[in-house]
């Protein structure tokens, strides 16, 4: 960011209107030219103001909102992840065998943000080749899993026949606040593919439909906000709607760890127990996890404690 003491022969806005008018600045100002746009910071008083280059559109911004914005970024959890739409998963997981199921979420991670190309880690699209490659799978299983992905609509091929995840299922990009959508981190993700057995992999995926917006807890109804009246599934019935019995259940999913860490925590209160889904592998908000997901007050010191101790972070 630059530092100027005046910007001068810039008029913005009316020009009859002194305060759409910046030029000949006799204080301080702080900007930055990003996409089209000016983002100024007057030092004195600490406003800020967003011009938009090509309409002179100006939006001001008050000291207060300039730092709720700046508070708002600070506790933002930056990883990098692939959305996944929760009302989509449960016909993916009816098109996809529970290996079909983490092949596709892990080439999922290398969809191009805002196209949905997969891609290469130097950004090139992949080639049938390059996925055989990332994909350590035998060359029949490859290829039954990727037919079915292209006669579903699941993956398809561009003009240009470079592969395209459907973002109907997953993406990358921006996200409007309502959707009903988990992130799914590319490095967790990733780990947990070369870990685990496909099969075992795709299990945790059937849990996607059920993690509720506020707290990542297993529910019946995800979209609820009011905290009070979530429907928490125990054992029996998550067994029921993602179609395993209390063994798979036990073995494959509860006991899964990726780099040590488990994908799923056992919240016993009194006689009755909840499942817990780890935050920083399959997530839902926004900010970074903290102890609120768990009904606690936020220590601001170590804000994610005993989360942390939970999943063994």
């Amino acid at each position: 960011m630059k530092t100027k003491k005046a910007l001068d022969g810039i008029s913005m806005g009316n020009p009859n209107d002194d305060s759409n008018i910046i030029s000949n600045l006799d204080r301080d100002v702080k900007y930055v030219v990003d996409a089209g746009e000016m983002h100024l910071v007057f030092a004195e008083t600490g406003e800020s103001r967003t011009i938009d280059l090509n309409t002179h559109r100006i939006v001001i911004h008050s000291r207060a909102s300039v730092e709720a914005y700046k508070e708002k970024m600070e506790n933002r959890d930056n990883r990098h992840f692939t959305f996944a739409r929760m009302e989509a998963a449960k016909e993916l997981a009816n098109s996809l065998t529970h290996g079909q199921l983490a092949h596709f979420t892990y080439v999922s991670t290398f969809a191009g943000y805002g196209d949905n190309i997969i891609r290469n880690p130097n950004k090139t699209p992949m080639t049938t080749k390059d996925l055989m490659k990332e994909l350590p799978i035998p060359k029949r299983t490859f290829y039954d899993f990727l037919n079915v992905c292209l006669d579903k609509g699941i993956i398809s091929k561009d003009d240009d026949e470079r592969y395209v995840i459907n973002s109907k299922y997953h993406f990358k990009g921006k996200c409007k606040g309502d959707e009903r959508v988990v992130k799914m981190f590319s490095t967790e993700i990733r780990s947990a593919y070369k870990q685990m057995k496909p099969a075992d992999f795709g299990l945790i995926y059937l849990l996607m439909p059920y993690i509720h917006y506020a707290t990542n807890t297993l529910c019946r109804n995800p979209y609820e906000k009011d905290v009070a009246k979530l429907q928490k599934l125990n054992r029996k019935q998550l067994c029921e709607l993602i179609g395993v019995d209390a063994s798979t259940f036990s073995n494959r999913i509860l006991k899964t760890k990726i780099d040590g860490k488990p994908v799923l925590a056992e919240i016993k209160v009194l006689s009755k127990r909840s499942y817990l889904v780890n935050p920083w592998v399959l997530y839902r908000l926004d900010s970074k996890p903290n102890d609120s997901l768990i009904g606690q007050t936020v220590d601001p010191a170590e804000p994610d404690k005993t989360l942390r101790s939970i999943f063994e972070v």
